[in-house]
């Protein structure tokens, strides 16, 4: 999320302070779970409802990067390998404290430690995934990261392991 503020919400579950961005989508994370998104009504409030009474949530914008990096290139003896078909046989992400991961819109799966819908908080986790291998040969392979729902995201890295 971005811009995230931390707000208790009162007795009948309703965020207030939230004047300046009226109008404007927002989600909701209580104990790393996220909820939303909702819209921030014109008195600058959002009613999350009683079972949510005086809790603290942090409010903010839904902001999920997407990450597309440059094609791989290696220095061969023919010069560098921009143009050259290549097949890119596994990539690498090392990824810090981050949840909700997707590459090439399919989830990486051991970050599916708990299930949003039942209340059970995505874990951040810090490891390094292997992408399977991708098919065909083409000197300008786009690969998208990105995150399905606003939640935490720091990627170190991005590794290719590349056959010519």
């Amino acid at each position: 999320m971005d811009a995230v503020r931390d707000i208790e919400t009162d007795t009948d579950g309703v965020l207030s302070g939230l004047e300046s961005i009226v109008g404007q989508q927002v989600w909701c994370l209580l104990n790393g779970v996220p909820h939303g998104p909702f819209y921030v009504d014109n008195n600058g409030e959002v009613d999350l409802g009683a079972d949510y009474s005086e809790q603290e949530f942090q409010v903010g914008f839904d902001y999920r990067p997407l990450i597309v990096p440059v094609p791989p290139t290696v220095t061969t003896q023919q010069g560098v390998s921009v143009y050259y078909p290549k097949l890119i046989k596994a990539m690498f992400l090392d990824y810090y404290q981050s949840a909700g991961l997707t590459v090439r819109g399919q989830e990486i799966p051991r970050m599916r430690i708990g299930n949003a819908a039942v209340d059970v908080p995505l874990i951040p986790m810090t490891d390094v995934y292997e992408v399977p291998a991708f098919s065909g040969r083409n000197p300008r392979v786009e690969i998208e990261i990105s995150q399905y729902q606003p939640l935490p995201f720091t990627l170190i890295g991005i590794g290719y392991k590349v056959d010519f």
